[in-house]
C-alpha cells in the first residue's frame, strides 16, 4: 500500500496499516512532504515504488479527484 496524505487522516491510515492488518504499508507519500515534521516521502518517489495499492487519506473530494488525475498523468 502506498499510503497518499499525511494530514489528520493520513495519520490515522497510518496507524492502522503499521499495527492492524490492513495490508504492507511500502511507502507514505505527500505533496508538502518537506513541511512535515515527521518521514513522509514526496510523491515524486510514488513512481519509484512498487505497490499494488494507493490509498488516498484526503476528506475534500476536489483535492482527490487533482490527486487521482496528478498520478493517472
Amino acid at each position: 500500500v502506498v499510503l497518499y496524505g499525511a494530514g489528520r487522516m493520513g495519520k490515522s491510515y497510518f496507524v492502522q496499516l503499521i499495527y492492524g492488518n490492513a495490508g504492507k504499508l511500502v511507502l507514505w507519500a505527500d505533496k508538502n512532504a518537506a513541511s512535515i515534521g515527521y518521514p513522509v516521502s514526496g510523491t515524486e518517489q510514488i513512481y519509484a515504488t512498487e505497490f499494488d495499492v494507493v490509498l488516498i487519506a484526503l476528506l475534500d473530494r476536489r483535492l482527490i479527484e487533482e490527486v487521482l488525475d496528478e498520478l493517472i498523468r
